[in-house]
């Protein structure tokens, strides 16, 4: 049994996906969805998981958007079981998170603000699904605010992908530095001037993480 979290980065949405082996697909190609004849040996299914960050719902072409930018998502919402009046619990992307992660509202998991690191203390759905014999990753942005793993067997993020790129890429890096998130004033990192990405697909951090999904599949 395998839990699997991704994240992947398309355009300025992120999101953060547990993939389990039948998901594969839908990262290359359009998904090839068979719902419960895709399970483990003794009888219990992989798990696939997805959530959207930063990622409001009209977004998706499902919900109206006219520039159809999301045909995989709107197949899940098709042809799987669609909340059309879910909300997040916090209006940031750390607290979110870890509520989704905790299954606690912020204030119980103690994660309220963009910067506060999840408590080694609590209780995550990987601790949950591990302990039942699941074997997790997680593999993109966890935004745990620290080099804890919570319960996954295995954490690939951000800073993995960046040791990746200066081994493999090293001419990249310096081109990257007039993106830098979050360091810089808003109009560089929300890149208001419409500069082009400095990366070549094959370098960008979302094929990092889909290509190191791959590998974990195999």
């Amino acid at each position: 049994m395998r839990v699997w979290t991704l994240r992947c980065r398309l355009f300025s949405i992120f999101f953060c996906v547990a993939v389990g082996a039948s998901g594969l697909s839908c990262l290359s190609r359009p998904v090839q969805i068979q719902a419960a004849s895709h399970v483990a040996p003794n009888g219990t299914p992989n798990i696939l998981i997805i959530v959207g960050d930063d990622h409001a719902g009209g977004t998706l072409g499902i919900d109206g958007d006219p520039r159809l930018a999301t045909p995989r998502l709107d197949r899940f919402a098709r042809e799987g079981v669609r909340f059309a009046r879910a909300y997040a619990n916090a209006p940031v992307c750390t607290p979110s998170r870890q509520s989704f992660l905790t299954g606690r509202l912020p204030h119980a998991s103690g994660v309220t603000l963009l910067t506060t690191p999840l408590d080694e203390a609590q209780v995550t759905l990987a601790d949950w699904l591990g302990d039942r014999g699941f074997s997790t990753v997680s593999i993109g942005k966890m935004h745990f605010i620290s080099n804890l793993s919570h319960g996954f067997r295995e954490r690939i993020d951000t800073p993995q992908w960046r040791t990746w790129l200066n081994v493999n890429h090293p001419e990249a890096v310096s081109a990257l530095k007039p993106f830098r998130p979050f360091v810089d004033p808003p109009s560089v990192w929300l890149n208001s001037v419409n500069r082009p990405i400095a990366l070549t697909t094959n370098q960008m951090e979302a094929t990092f993480f889909a290509d190191q999904a791959k590998a974990y599949f195999q």
